[in-house]
């Protein structure tokens, strides 16, 4: 399943969903970078980069792994649970939803 938004700025972002698994594609992340569930190797790995925006990437998906982010994904039962999951957020931050 894919999805995609608009930014304000007109940048598109992407996410596939397969088997509950979270992939973001935007202009940087062109191969996609896994979101959820949280992959301890990747986040390590990006940490450890001297790029400040690997690093912001790392803390973003650790803060998305967490909390109420991350119990709403464990309540998700199928992919179709997960998009309109995502689609929530991205829409509660005023990106809109492009088909």
């Amino acid at each position: 399943m894919r999805i995609a938004f608009i930014t304000g700025n007109r940048k598109i972002i992407r996410f596939t969903i397969k088997n509950k698994v979270i992939i973001y594609y935007d202009d940087i992340w062109k191969d996609g970078i896994q979101f959820m569930p949280k992959d301890q190797d990747l986040i390590e790995k990006l940490q450890r980069s001297g790029k400040p925006t690997l690093k912001l990437m790392a803390e973003l998906i650790k803060t998305t792994n967490s909390g109420a982010e991350l119990k709403e994904y464990e309540n998700c039962k199928t992919d179709t649970d997960v998009a309109n999951m995502i689609r929530r957020d991205y829409r509660s931050k005023g990106l809109m939803e492009v088909k």
